[in-house]
């Protein structure tokens, strides 16, 4: 398993981000620590210079994880369960975007809280078809780039559906694209999940991409969540993709990557 961690290319109230505002530093930071790869939360690929990017990636010898594109939710409002259609097409519109970008560096993309919440009325049903169908989409777009989407498990304070693994194994065949993985957060797991090791048992085969993040989202090993056991399920269904570090810059950022990444790197 590799280790990442994750930057934003501009400033964001979204807190659980090592580096924000450009990328140039967070990256040379990272590498400097020791991280095999970096996520970047990016709400729009307008906001970054691809070409500078590839340059300071090559330099620093590290790999871009995966783009995340939640800001487009939090800043832009963009979600697949809007009820507004044309909220949905720009959604859509972004993602692919995101993939397009993603597609340069052989890079994921994950959707988290660009799915949206659910109505809590007769609309439900229908909206949760608009993001099994923006999800098709998005996949099939995807594939025909190489490409894989990752959907986040996200904790009920912040999304109202997929909140765990089960839930996440339904949409998927709802879904059924080969290139969509589930993407599981230990932080969402301590809140959702009875078991981690056995959510992760059950999502064998499933899972694309990793979060691990401490009970109170602060690195690994500030908390009490029990990362042996996660990371030797992980092993256990031979999973060989990313943990990546998505935990609050404290009790600062250079303190958080590298105790974050010590602490892994030691169970790993």
């Amino acid at each position: 398993m590799k280790i990442a961690g994750v930057i934003s290319v501009e400033e964001t109230k979204f807190g659980p981000i090592l580096y924000k505002g450009g990328f140039e530093e967070g990256i040379r930071k990272l590498a400097e620590f020791g991280y095999d790869g970096v996520e970047i939360s990016l709400r729009t690929p307008e906001l970054i210079d691809k070409e500078r990017l590839k340059k300071v990636l090559e330099e620093n010898k590290i790999s871009l994880a995966g783009i995340g594109t939640g800001q487009a939710a939090l800043k832009d409002g963009l979600t697949f369960t809007d009820p507004d259609e044309r909220i949905r097409e720009k959604a859509i519109e972004r993602i692919m975007e995101q993939i397009s970008f993603a597609s340069e560096f052989s890079a994921p993309v994950i959707i988290g809280l660009m799915r949206g919440s659910l109505p809590d009325n007769s609309n439900r049903e229908k909206a949760i078809y608009w993001a099994v169908d923006a999800c098709k989409r998005c996949c099939d777009f995807a594939k025909e780039r190489g490409i894989d989407i990752y959907i986040e498990m996200i904790n009920r304070y912040e999304v109202n559906w997929l909140n765990n693994v089960s839930e996440g194994k339904e949409f998927l065949k709802k879904v059924d694209k080969d290139n969509l993985f589930l993407h599981i957060d230990t932080f969402h797991m301590n809140i959702e999940e009875s078991s981690f090791k056995e959510s992760i048992l059950e999502a064998e085969g499933l899972i694309g991409y990793v979060h691990i993040v401490d009970s109170n989202r602060w690195a690994p090993g500030y908390g009490h969540i029990n990362f042996e056991e996660i990371l030797s399920a992980l092993k256990e269904i031979g999973y060989e993709g990313f943990l990546s570090l998505e935990i609050f810059p404290l009790p600062d950022p250079d303190t958080a990557a590298k105790k974050g990444i010590e602490f892994v790197r030691k169970l790993l």
